[in-house]
């Protein structure tokens, strides 16, 4: 039993260090994004996250020093801001995707300040009563782990829906642009699956710990995969500043986000005739090589709506205006690899964005998908 004890103090070193690390990388990148964001809502509410996620970390900090078991009123101390913490990610994804209207989501906060507004009042009805009548309280514990399991459903609820925002994003952008980097969001749903398996772990480590404490060596074990959450944690918040530093707004104010219901249900009779006029258009004027190409600025260029414009590549091709634009871009690549004078001197990075490609990654993605090998492999198919 002895020897458990020390295994468990080298564990709780490292949570307790992780955790402080947390706190401060989510007060500095939240405090820096807020200052940055100049008005900005979603960097604003990316701020606001990190900063309520890095304070998170404070109880955590506080229990591992003992201040929670000498001092049982910290408890209701509001440090633990989930309710606040996740709905701001929810809003600034919905900022990012231009659906967020502050009439409409600012009921997504209310939860979190009704709760905030609860434990400050359970903070002064308990501010007389001694710490050994509160600890020893029989709805204490069960109190505070219905509170756990009730905020971590609330939290997988707005995970979910992130989610779902993202996702809908993914469909509307491929439509869209011929160009995605940073457009699909993809970083954020790494991120989301991060917190969701945080957000598990946590709920059922926590349960252990209550049910368990009175067993070191089932506890060392379970304190072992900690390790793991805590790891987790510190890339997830570092993950999180950097990338919303880099990311700005999806949807220029140019960009209708909608196609009418007239377009959407509309059949298209002259769909041939407009099917031949786009490939008219894109191979007269090589529009492909655009980086920043939209839908809309090539139903601009053939005077068509670009819902219509939509629905005549998709209706002709089974494709969306990304995947038809980039195997255009594939095509010219292909043609240029095979012309050794052309592509003397270029390399694939520069072969690509040539060809309308913005990142090298894309260029690569885009190449294997159509052509299921690579550029460098394909140019020495056709050389040797």
């Amino acid at each position: 039993m002895n020897e458990v004890i020390p295994e468990i103090s080298q564990i709780s070193n490292f949570s307790d260090f992780a955790e402080l690390l947390c706190l401060i990388q989510g007060i500095v990148f939240g405090v820096l994004l807020i200052n940055l964001s100049s008005g900005k809502k979603p960097s604003f509410y990316m701020g606001m996250f990190l900063l309520s996620w890095g304070l998170y970390f404070t109880a955590p900090i506080l229990g591992s020093q003992g201040y929670l078991t000498k001092y049982p009123l910290l408890v209701f101390v509001p440090f633990n801001l989930s309710l606040l913490c996740f709905p701001f990610l929810f809003l600034y994804i919905k900022g990012l995707v231009g659906e967020y209207s502050f009439s409409r989501d600012k009921m997504h906060l209310y939860p979190g300040v009704i709760l905030i507004i609860v434990f400050l009042l359970l903070f002064f009805f308990f501010l007389d009563v001694p710490g050994d009548v509160i600890r020893k309280h029989t709805y204490y514990l069960y109190g505070i782990l219905i509170l756990i399991v009730l905020v971590n459903v609330f939290i997988i609820v707005y995970l979910l829906k992130m989610l779902g925002l993202i996702r809908t994003n993914e469909v509307k952008v491929l439509e869209v642009f011929s160009s995605v980097e940073f457009k699909l969001l993809t970083w954020l749903k790494s991120m989301i699956y991060a917190f969701i398996f945080l957000t598990i772990s946590d709920l059922f480590f926590t349960i252990f710990q209550i049910i368990l404490k009175d067993d070191p060596l089932i506890y060392s074990k379970v304190y072992r995969y900690l390790n793991v959450q805590d790891v987790v944690e510190v890339i997830v918040t570092y993950w999180a500043a950097i990338f919303a530093i880099k990311q700005s707004g999806v949807w220029h104010k140019n960009i209708v986000l909608s196609v009418p219901q007239k377009v959407r249900g509309e059949i298209i009779v002259d769909l041939d005739d407009l099917f031949e006029r786009l490939i008219d258009t894109i191979e007269n004027t090589s529009c492909f090589k655009n980086m920043d190409l939209t839908i809309v600025d090539l139903a601009n260029l053939m005077d068509i709506h670009y819902g219509k414009l939509s629905k005549v590549i998709k209706q002709k091709t089974n494709m969306n205006f990304n995947t038809f634009i980039n195997k255009y871009r594939i095509e010219e690549a292909k043609s240029i690899i095979r012309d050794p004078q052309k592509f003397k001197g270029l390399t694939f990075e520069v072969l690509g964005q040539e060809v309308g490609f913005k990142a090298k990654s894309s260029f690569y993605n885009a190449f294997k998908k159509f052509e299921e090998t690579t550029p460098l492999k394909f140019q020495k198919s056709q050389y040797y």
